[in-house]
């Protein structure tokens, strides 16, 4: 089975117990679109360049109802996230401890996940307008990744494996996320952030740790059905 088939099953099972809690609930479709900052290291000393790409995200809401002013919207998305990155790292000679290779990666990320946020609604207006805040926290798998690196060793190109297949031990991203919208008769229009917290990433076949957060923001449209 494909790594795509087995996203996509994952994603159907988890949408039919995601039906099953919305029995009864406002339920919505959502989608839109994205743009990410992955990956960000801790303590960084290499220099990166960040070209934002837009990816997607779609999948359904409920608004399970607490009171007049709060409501409780579990989600469940799927999403693509992308980035262009362009980094350098030097790392000194053993011949020459006055001289230093320079590694150069060029990477195009795609990264595909299954989005969970679970967030707390205050319903407030401004005039006449409905509107509305959104606050909680996520939790997010990281299904699978199509992206390539290119590798420049002092200019030159130099082959480079991809290491990200079944080479990270930790695929959970999880942080907060924080928003605005509002909601005219059965549609909505918000727009949020995700700002993941550090967490510490290992490699299965490298020796090395590294602490790395994620950050998306998206724009999000709804239908209320």
């Amino acid at each position: 089975m494909s790594k795509i088939s087995k996203a996509l099953l994952i994603y159907i099972l988890s949408f039919v117990l995601f039906s099953n809690v919305a029995h009864g609930q406002d339920a919505f479709l959502m989608g839109g679109i994205n743009f990410s900052n992955l990956g960000h290291q801790k303590d960084n000393t290499s220099s990166i360049n960040i070209e934002y790409r837009p990816g997607f995200h779609i999948g359904p809401a409920v608004a399970m109802k607490l009171n007049d002013h709060f409501d409780l919207i579990p989600a469940l998305l799927f999403s693509l996230k992308r980035e262009y990155s362009e980094s350098t790292i030097y790392i000194p000679r053993f011949d020459n401890t006055n001289a230093s290779y320079r590694y150069d990666f060029k990477s195009s990320i795609n990264e595909y996940y299954l989005d969970l946020p679970i967030t707390l609604k205050f319903n407030f207006k401004l005039g006449e307008q409905q509107l509305y805040a959104l606050a909680g926290p996520y939790v997010n798998l990281l299904l699978f990744d199509d992206s390539t690196t290119e590798l420049f060793v002092d200019g030159e190109a130099r082959e480079f494996e991809n290491q990200f297949e079944a080479k990270f031990s930790n695929r959970i991203d999880y942080g907060i996320q924080v928003g605005l919208g509002t909601q005219v008769k059965s549609y909505i229009i918000q727009a949020t952030y995700d700002y993941g917290f550090y967490r510490t990433m290992k490699y299965e076949d490298i020796p090395l740790e590294e602490s790395v957060r994620n950050a998306v923001a998206r724009i999000t449209l709804g239908y209320k059905f």
